[in-house]
This record gives C-alpha cells, sequence and structure tokens, in this order.
C-alpha cells in the first residue's frame, strides 16, 4: 500500500522503476519480442502509473478518495491523464506497442513533473537522456513512415 503523500525516496524509486521498465520493454520491442513488450507496458507499467495518478491526485485535492488499484479511476484521476491514457495502450503489433511506449513516456512524465512541482520533490531523473536511450532502441513512430531506422 503506497502512502498518501510519497516521500522523496519513495517518488523517485517510483519513477526510476517506470523507467527502467520502459528501456527494458523497448528492449524487447527491439529483439521482435512483441508479446513481452506489451505485457510489461500495458501491465507493469501501467500498474506504475495508476500509483503516479493517485499520488497527483492527492497534490491536486488531498482528500480525495483514490481507492486501491485504479478502482473509479475515471472519478478521481486527471480528466487531461485519462484522456492520453485511452491512447496510452497497445494492440499487438510492434509499431503500435511503440506508439503506446512513447504516449505512456510522454503521460508519465508530464505526471511526474507536475506531481513533483505539487509536492515539492526533486526530479532525480534526467528526462531527455532517458528519452535518447530509450530512442536509440525504440524510436517514438507517431511521426514516422517506419518503425526503425
Amino acid at each position: 500500500e503506497h502512502s498518501l503523500r510519497p516521500s522523496q525516496a519513495d517518488f523517485t524509486q517510483l519513477a526510476a522503476d517506470f523507467w527502467y521498465h520502459a528501456l527494458w520493454a523497448a528492449k524487447k520491442l527491439r529483439r521482435g519480442e512483441v508479446f513481452t513488450a506489451k505485457g510489461c507496458l500495458d501491465g507493469y507499467m501501467k500498474d506504475r502509473l495508476v500509483t503516479l495518478l493517485e499520488w497527483h491526485a492527492r497534490s491536486v485535492e488531498p482528500s480525495v478518495d483514490t481507492w486501491h488499484e485504479g478502482r473509479f479511476l475515471e472519478r478521481w484521476a486527471d480528466p487531461g491523464a485519462l484522456a492520453a491514457l485511452e491512447k496510452a495502450y497497445a494492440y499487438y503489433d510492434v509499431r503500435d506497442v511503440a506508439r503506446a511506449l512513447w504516449e505512456t513516456m510522454d503521460l508519465w512524465q508530464g505526471l511526474e513533473e507536475e506531481t513533483a512541482r505539487r509536492l515539492a520533490l526533486e526530479l532525480a531523473l534526467d528526462h531527455p537522456d532517458l528519452r535518447r536511450r530509450i530512442a536509440e532502441v525504440v524510436p517514438d513512430p507517431r511521426d514516422a513512415s517506419r518503425l526503425w531506422p
């Protein structure tokens, strides 16, 4: 069970866990392991995202009831985040998993930055470097005609 307000250590650990798995999923996808990459992206990484959504919601309204394990997410999560979440799930398809990975990373990063700002927590990770490292493995396909260079 996560605390109502994350400590700096909890916040940094959650972020590190998410970004580690973003790179891990990208590597699996690059090797053609679409099923494994999709499972990580739409399972494990989305579970981390729910925790961040809870912390974000409480950073906006400390008394909000976020339930647990994403129950009633549609009632308490940020409306903009919910709209972005609609695009953050993948079809079982290499190109779509890549697209959804980048959608999920964009959603995560925005929430991570805003939550840190609202809770006066430090952003310990270098987002541009992480995104560059992931792009070297799986380029963002949303504006490209081909997934792999």
